[in-house]
């Protein structure tokens, strides 16, 4: 039996979260998913089928619950596919831009994966879109909005 310290590389765990985040969605659903991720217990590939499953569902959005799941789901691989990315630009347009964790996404999402930014089409044109309307504050945005004209 595995300890609590080792992750869990079960590919059924991924089906379960993606079940549990794509159809009842909320605050504690994604908490349990930060929470292990943050403390290491989902392996790589479990995190980025979590990944990849979440963004492929149709009822998915960014909304204030999952912003720092993701973020935390983003910070737990090193490298993820450009369909996976472009899935990600894709939702974030319809996301929460005035939340204070949506320029944590986009800055986990525009300096750890900038390479498959530069392959997915248009993701990087739709991430200076989401910059430029203004909505999103604080002061990664700068940051953000330089690093992706840099690509």
């Amino acid at each position: 039996m595995a300890s609590l310290s080792t992750p869990v590389v079960a590919p059924g765990i991924a089906s379960l979260f993606i079940s549990l985040l794509s159809t009842h969605r909320g605050a504690q659903q994604c908490e349990i998913v930060a929470r292990m991720t943050k403390a290491k217990l989902l392996s790589p590939p479990v995190i980025t089928k979590v990944m990849e499953g979440v963004v492929k569902a149709t009822t998915f959005e960014f909304d204030a619950h999952c912003l720092g799941m993701f973020t935390g789901l983003l910070g737990g691989v090193s490298t993820v596919t450009v369909e996976c990315v472009g899935g990600i630009v894709g939702k974030l347009g319809n996301g929460d831009v005035g939340n204070t964790k949506f320029p944590a996404l986009m800055h986990a999402l525009v300096t750890k994966f900038g390479n498959a930014l530069k392959e997915s089409e248009g993701a990087k044109d739709k991430l200076l879109e989401i910059s430029a309307r203004g909505k999103m504050k604080g002061f990664l945005v700068k940051t953000i909005v330089q690093k992706l004209n840099k690509l």
